[in-house]
């Protein structure tokens, strides 16, 4: 429930955000303050897959333009099995 609010909150901020920039509602120096601050502190992260949606392209154009202008080491996640750390467990840590 709690991310159907955010949710909400955030699409509301950014189409009205949007509103204003369409309809020349903000000033220069608005618009130029806010990218800045978009630019430094909103570390926004996609895949490969999501660029390449995004601006309508294959996801090897989309790789293959990372691959030759390196923009650093991507973040990634890390998983584990499981099922299978399930069977390394001790008998201390299960669960009744």
């Amino acid at each position: 429930m709690q991310d159907n609010v955010g949710k909400r909150l955030l699409l509301e901020f950014l189409d009205f955000l949007r509103y204003k920039v369409d309809n020349d509602l903000m000033t220069m120096e608005d618009i130029e303050s806010l990218a800045r601050v978009v630019e430094e502190h909103l570390p926004l992260l996609g895949t490969a897959d999501d660029f390449a949606r995004f601006y309508g392209q294959s996801e090897q154009n989309v790789r293959t333009l990372i691959s030759r202008r390196y923009i650093g080491k991507p973040k990634r996640r890390v998983y584990f099995s499981f099922n299978q750390f399930r069977g390394l467990i001790p008998k201390s840590w299960g669960k009744e």
